[in-house]
């Protein structure tokens, strides 16, 4: 509703990723009290404090208490797809992840890796990250992390390669190898 300014803030959240901060009052000395940085987020979903004080993924309870919803940790999680040499109408190299599992799944704290024999470790995906049931997730491959939580800090090499996808101890769970790739076409 327009005439209620406690939903009506004035801005928006990316689905995609961002951070919410809640300072106090320039009177008070304007200290940062509170907040919360999200990755890649679900429709009909919010993030909420849980019972134990973190933060997790709830059914929305505008109004009353917050509702934890059950999610799969990501280790059912697989490469599914991606393109490695875009084609001018669809520039951007991707990797998609799909979540075969019936409820949604964190991505938050798994590693995506285009060298995963050297560096496992390469990009760490934002924390409160979700893929929904069945669901899949696509990540830009372009190198530019600046751009939101969705972009990758790597690019996928069109000759050949490898991705890995690794839980936060760096244990492997998926890992595709790939020979040279065709300009515009996925695998």
């Amino acid at each position: 509703s327009s005439g209620n300014p406690a939903r009506n803030l004035g801005f928006g959240l990316d689905a995609n990723g961002g951070e919410v901060l809640l300072f106090d009052s320039v009177a008070n000395g304007g200290a940062l009290l509170d907040s919360v940085n999200f990755g890649p987020q679900l429709t009909d979903f919010s993030i909420g404090r849980q019972a134990d004080g973190t933060w997790g993924l709830c059914q929305p309870s505008f109004g009353s208490g917050n509702s934890s919803k059950p999610v799969a940790t990501g280790e059912t999680l697989r490469i599914n797809e991606w393109l490695a040499s875009g084609a001018p109408a669809a520039p951007d190299d991707f990797l998609e992840l799909y979540n075969p599992d019936p409820v949604p799944a964190a991505m938050g704290g798994l590693y995506l890796s285009d060298a995963p024999d050297g560096s496992p470790a390469r990009h760490l995906i934002a924390p409160l990250s979700y893929i929904g049931p069945g669901g899949y997730f696509s990540f830009k491959a372009d190198g530019n992390t600046n751009a939101g939580p969705e972009h990758l800090n790597f690019g996928l090499s069109p000759s050949a390669g490898s991705i890995g996808l690794f839980a936060p101890d760096l244990r492997l769970i998926d890992r595709v190898v790939y020979g040279p790739q065709t300009t515009g076409v996925s695998q």
